[in-house]
């Protein structure tokens, strides 16, 4: 692509974030500083200094550095026995370690609520396990669900760079399990734990669903009071101002993460560092062997029975034990629900709409700014901006910005497709940009030799070359399309609601199996994304 032409083509993704994110997002800024067409700064103290702003504001801060904290502490010895040691069953519990990361949010906080709520299986055992239903422990519990997989995985990744020559030496030395810890991995993998962590910090302080359900009146978080504040109390410039507070906070979190994770990894050649020695567990100390064995079935218990009790629930009836296949009927019928606005069959067709129209729009626009080689530096820091924005703002965003115009507002599912195209771009663009960057540069240079130009380049050599890494950066884009609830909370009218959606007005209505039901239709469709998107030659879901 030379000329104009080129020029207009590797601007497009520009021109993309302009109209998706930037320009919405000053349209809060307008709703933060004005009141009556009138410039103010009356609306920060009227919002921030309210003792309940105050409070979700403090609470937001505490439950985030909390779940950080606890995920890091659960998930490290996690990271470093998957990484560490060889057992039967380590790659059944590797590849299965995806499964609560893939789980949309309704379906966590369903699955707490079957297991630990007033009928819920272990809490039923256990009376005191009511607490992680409900309040302050279940927000954090749940948090802590989602996330220790991730910080596993990151330990993992640390120790697979340090090379077996490091601890053969330390053996040579003769240093003990102990000093080999504290000097070898614990200091290798303290980085990874770090940005980690701050991942996890960045994600449940922009945490919606989970505070929204199981925190109740009491536990609130700034996107909770967002979310209030404009569809509750319809007070826009109050929605703007925590908006704009929160982005602000985010701001900051998110450049670090940028600065010390996401730039320095992108400096690190794939493949790189040979993997650490591997130890089999017949090689350990019983006493070590059954620390290991008690330690990974009570976190595999805790792991993955939220995700069967929702499967079991949707066949079992909670209150009368009876099993029936009707839920599914329900949530796949034709016919108008009340509950829903809509019949259970549009949410389902709505959800995979939505989501391949945002997922190949997300391919689309990551592509032209992978391939916009003199724009890279650029875009590779504005494709990780939506990191800064979460679902809430981004939602209330569009619909100021666009969603007020009639035609806009009754066609939403174009700004809820828009909500998921500028999630999924930082994910997209770092798959899509890494299966470019594996092609060997001699082919590259072969192909400009014998004549090739860019287009051919493109079309001929990089396209199917890279193939697999598109096909998995859209398979991984729909999957955060489907597994989505706040922003097409807040954005879609009855007639567009999707699965997540209907997941919530299902439990709203204390409809537990129909809400089993469609989680369980959500959970295959997702599992069946990831099970793709894992097995694709070369691509690993969780170096991105």
């Amino acid at each position: 692509m030379e000329g104009g032409r080129g020029r207009i083509i590797g601007l497009i993704p520009l021109f993309f974030l302009i109209f998706s994110l930037f320009y919405p997002i000053s349209r809060i800024l307008i709703d933060a500083f004005y009141k009556d067409n009138v410039f103010t700064l009356g609306n920060f103290p009227r919002i921030l200094f309210d003792p309940l702003i105050k409070k979700a504001i403090t609470f937001t801060f505490l439950q985030a550095s909390l779940s950080a904290f606890i995920s890091s502490l659960i998930g490290y010895p996690l990271g470093f026995i998957i990484s560490r040691y060889r057992f039967p069953g380590r790659n059944v519990l590797r590849s299965l370690l995806l499964l609560p990361f893939m789980m949309p949010s309704t379906t966590v906080v369903l699955g707490f609520i079957l297991l630990y709520g007033p009928k819920g299986l272990f809490s039923s055992i256990i009376p005191q396990l009511r607490m992680l239903s409900e309040g302050f422990y279940a927000i954090i519990a749940a948090h802590v669900f989602y996330n220790v997989p991730l910080v596993a995985y990151y330990v993992s990744a640390s120790l697979s760079r340090i090379g077996p020559e490091v601890e053969e030496a330390s053996d040579v030395l003769g240093a003990s399990s102990l000093l080999k810890f504290l000097k070898i991995f614990l200091p290798q993998t303290l980085p990874g734990v770090l940005s980690a962590s701050l991942l996890v910090f960045l994600y449940c302080f922009s945490s919606f669903t989970i505070p929204l359900i199981l925190g109740g009146v009491k536990f609130r978080t700034l996107e909770v009071e967002i979310y209030s504040s404009y569809k509750i109390f319809f007070d826009y410039n109050g929605a703007a101002v925590l908006s704009i507070t929160q982005l602000t906070m985010l701001l900051l979190i998110s450049i670090l993460y940028i600065k010390y994770v996401i730039l320095k990894t992108e400096k690190i050649e794939p493949g790189s560092g040979e993997r650490t020695k591997e130890l089999s567990i017949k090689e350990i100390s019983p006493y070590t062997k059954l620390l290991i064995l008690g330690y990974v079935i009570a976190l595999s218990i805790y792991l993955f029975s939220p995700t069967f009790s929702v499967i079991a629930y949707s066949l079992i009836d909670l209150y009368t034990g009876e099993i029936s296949f009707s839920p599914f009927l329900n949530v796949v019928s034709p016919e108008y629900n009340p509950y829903l606005g809509t019949s259970p069959l549009s949410s389902i067709f709505n959800t995979l709409l939505f989501s391949g129209i945002a997922s190949l729009l997300s391919v689309l626009i990551s592509f032209l700014g992978v391939i916009n080689e003199k724009a890279t530096g650029v875009y590779s820091v504005l494709f990780n901006i939506p990191l800064m924005v979460s679902s809430i703002t981004l939602a209330l965003s569009l619909y100021r910005t666009y969603g007020l115009y009639e035609a806009m507002y009754s066609s939403s599912w174009v700004l809820i497709a828009l909500s998921y195209t500028v999630m999924s771009l930082p994910l997209t663009y770092r798959i899509i940009r890494t299966s470019l960057s594996r092609i060997p540069k001699e082919i590259l240079d072969a192909a400009e030799t014998l004549g090739s130009d860019e287009t051919d380049l493109i079309v001929r050599i990089k396209i199917p070359l890279a193939m697999e890494g598109v096909f998995s950066a859209f398979l991984l884009s729909l999957a955060i399309g489907m597994s989505e609830f706040a922003a097409t909370l807040f954005l879609a009218k009855p007639e567009y609601t999707t699965m997540t959606v209907a997941m919530y007005r299902f439990m709203s209505s204390r409809r537990f199996q129909e809400a089993s039901a469609m989680g369980s239709l959500l959970l295959i469709i997702s599992s069946l994304i990831f099970y793709l998107s894992h097995k694709l030659k070369g691509m690993d879901v969780w170096s991105f």
